[in-house]
């Protein structure tokens, strides 16, 4: 595993990543290591920024959340940069990747309803610098996961 990591550390972040809603010492104990120990290396992680924050996972149904679409958003030249900061923006928006070729944006973003989702993806084309959007709808999600194969 990269970023120089030893097995202790990547312990620590495997049962933090399973819950870490757990008592330190029960999360200690499943890493097989002291409690001290287990909160310096935790720390560090932390100062490491290897884990950037520890937050709670949402179901996006049970908020009313049940639409969820992937946009493919075209730019003109020089303007994905400002396509982008306008992006950051909209909390619907969840995650904008870069992709490879000729560099579209990748959007996946949710709203309560597919009406939604179609106004959202007229503000989208309306920046100024977006050429073309393209939108898919996801009529069910097999599997969606935030944990990283450590």
């Amino acid at each position: 595993m990269g970023n120089d990591l030893g097995i202790r550390e990547l312990e620590v972040l495997r049962v933090l990543q399973q819950d870490c809603d757990k008592a330190q010492k029960t999360l200690a104990y499943e890493a097989g290591l002291g409690e001290v120990m287990f909160s310096k290396l935790r720390s560090q992680l932390k100062a490491r920024g290897v884990i950037k924050r520890t937050a709670v996972v949402l179901d996006p149904a049970k908020l009313g959340l049940g639409s969820l679409c992937f946009f493919t958003v075209e730019c003109a030249p020089g303007k994905r940069n400002a396509v982008l900061d306008i992006l950051r923006g909209y909390s619907e928006v969840q995650e904008v990747h870069i992709l490879d070729g000729t560099m579209p944006l990748f959007v996946k973003a949710r709203t309560q309803t597919n009406t939604e989702m179609s106004t959202l993806r007229g503000k989208i084309l309306d920046i100024e610098g977006v050429r073309d959007i393209t939108a898919r709808i996801s009529m069910h999600t097999a599997k969606e996961t935030l944990d990283l194969p450590i």
